[in-house]
């Protein structure tokens, strides 16, 4: 099994000692993995995988570069992306394109995606556990990328806000039946921990136990 990468972070690790709500955030770009990788649980706190009858367990990465090897950047999106179709000679298949899907390790307030070469339609689903929470077709348009081999436009696919009331474990992507956007890149997710009960509430809990098992003994 491939060693957890973990991915850019902000955690709050001073809430956990005063007890409040804290969370972990941070952006996944898969450029720490090889070209052509099948990407499946090698980043911390989340699982991908495809769905349906898919040849692969994951989608696979691929370089954002033109035909001569020079690099895209598109808006923000670099290096390596993901392609949820499997390869032929080296070059994602056109024809074939499988849904996706996100499991969390915990639950999450707040889910983004960016989807390049989004000709297709494209919607993404939040659920826990198998309770649809929200959907989202095709997201913010952010922008049409011109200058690329991925000349399609690009979207960005959001659910939930971080400190938000919404809470899901996963995320499923569904492509269109004519095939969906190519590439997706920098996966973005806000996990929300267990509150963990502040000294006080400790404090007063054995209290409470304290005076329960002295009342039993009085009697």
């Amino acid at each position: 099994m491939s060693s957890l990468i973990p991915f850019r972070n902000t955690a709050c690790a001073a809430l956990w000692l005063l007890g409040v709500n804290s969370a972990t955030a941070g952006i996944i770009d898969f450029d720490a993995l090889p070209v052509a990788a099948v990407v499946t649980n090698q980043f911390s706190g989340v699982t991908i995988s495809l769905l349906g009858s898919a040849p692969i367990s994951g989608p696979r990465t691929y370089a954002l570069q033109d035909t001569l090897g020079v690099p895209q950047f598109i808006f923000g999106a670099s290096g390596n992306a993901i392609t949820p179709g499997d390869f032929v000679g080296g070059i994602p298949t056109t024809a074939v394109f499988f849904d996706m899907q996100f499991a969390f390790d915990q639950l999450i307030d707040h889910f983004s995606l960016m989807a390049l070469d989004a000709e297709e339609s494209v919607t993404a689903r939040a659920y826990l556990g198998n309770t649809l929470i929200a959907s989202i077709n095709q997201g913010t348009f952010v922008g049409n990328n011109v200058a690329s081999v991925f000349n399609g436009p690009v979207y960005l696919l959001e659910l939930g806000s971080i400190g938000g009331l919404m809470k899901f474990d996963r995320v499923e992507i569904d492509l269109d039946q004519n095939g969906g956007p190519e590439m997706f890149d920098n996966l973005n997710f806000n996990a929300v921990p267990a509150r963990v009960p502040e000294p006080a509430t400790l404090a007063l809990l054995g209290v409470a136990l304290a005076g329960l098992g002295f009342s039993r003994r009085k009697h």
